[in-house]
């Protein structure tokens, strides 16, 4: 048999870690914040961010071989596909068999342009914005067995390859177009020395393969944290490739809406994951600069052209990009 590839898909309010250690990665964790409780869950402090900043509707879906075991695993089999919604303090874990060893590598931290120049710079991983290049330390606890519980739900899995998709857009004349995102704190005027300035995506296609064999074999994985009461859903490919997405989408705004401004609210979010507590008075998030900008049709990488192609209908409305720490 041969190689067989495995997309991750992953959208919306989601933290990317690269799992570094000596000699780089090929494995990433995924965090997942809990925001059922928003906006009555803000504290008084983040008064001027409530009103924009609602609950986010977490989703795992994946093509299983049964409709049994997707429904073993508390998920909803909705033929073709396999939905997980009921994600509260869950882990998943993606099984490839063979296990893969992809070559280890370093995930860059910040793009060389604010605005890619090409389809093949458009997919590089540094337009997922860092909260490392923003001052930002992971608090390690949300990657242990008993993480906080602002974490709902995590995901990890290996990789070869990290391909960026889906900026953040504005329309212009019925035209999407792509515009760097100054990161500073709400209400705050621009400046010229802002951190970071840069185009942020709105989707990452992790991909790996499973490797040549005999017997191939491609599993979700859905635990409490900490691995007890675990449920294995067996994956089918489709068109040649196993596809999982994970999304973590709030319901898309209308064009007039007071809070699709141009303001990435939701980025405030990411900040409850790092260690100490920034003010949410000063924390930064983006800001479309409006002065620049390059047609999002001219920033689409061949894979995630493959992802329309299929149907996937990425979100860039309201402006809510997938952060990362990767220090």
């Amino acid at each position: 048999m041969s190689a067989i590839p495995v997309h991750i898909i992953l959208q919306g309010l989601l933290a990317l870690v690269p799992i570094n250690d000596a000699d780089g990665t090929n494995q990433m964790q995924v965090l997942v914040l809990k925001t059922e409780d928003l906006p009555q869950g803000l504290p008084a402090e983040a008064s001027q961010f409530a009103p924009c900043i609602v609950p986010h509707h977490p989703k795992l879906t994946v093509k299983a071989t049964s409709s049994k075991a997707c429904t073993d695993a508390g998920c909803d089999a909705v033929a073709p596909r396999c939905e997980c919604t009921n994600l509260g303090r869950k882990e998943i874990s993606i099984e490839i068999v063979p296990k893969p060893e992809p070559t280890k590598q370093r995930p860059p931290k910040r793009p060389n342009r604010s605005l890619p120049f090409n389809n093949e710079m458009a997919g590089d991983f540094s337009y997922v914005a860092n909260l490392s290049e923003l001052g930002q330390t992971l608090d390690s606890s949300y990657l242990g067995d008993s993480p906080p519980d602002r974490l709902l739900a995590k995901m990890t899995f290996p990789f070869e390859r990290l391909t960026t998709c889906f900026f953040s857009t504005r329309t212009d004349d019925n035209v999407a177009n792509v515009h760097p995102l100054s990161f500073r704190p709400l209400h705050a005027d621009e400046a010229g020395d802002e951190k970071v300035v840069q185009a942020a995506a709105e989707m990452l296609i992790a991909t790996a393969h499973v490797p040549d064999a005999v017997s191939q074999e491609v599993r979700i994985k859905l635990s409490d944290f900490g691995g007890a009461n675990p449920k294995l859903i067996t994956l089918q490919p489709t068109d040649g490739s196993y596809i999982i997405e994970l999304e973590n989408h709030r319901p898309k705004l209308s064009p007039d809406d007071l809070c699709e401004d141009g303001i990435g609210r939701d980025f405030a979010l990411f900040y409850e994951l790092a260690t100490g507590h920034t003010a949410w008075s000063v924390r930064a998030i983006p800001h479309v600069k409006y002065t620049q900008w390059k047609s999002a049709g001219d920033l689409l990488p061949e894979l995630c052209t493959e992802v329309l192609k299929k149907g996937k209908n990425p979100m860039s409305l309201p402006i809510c990009p997938m952060g990362s720490f990767n220090p």
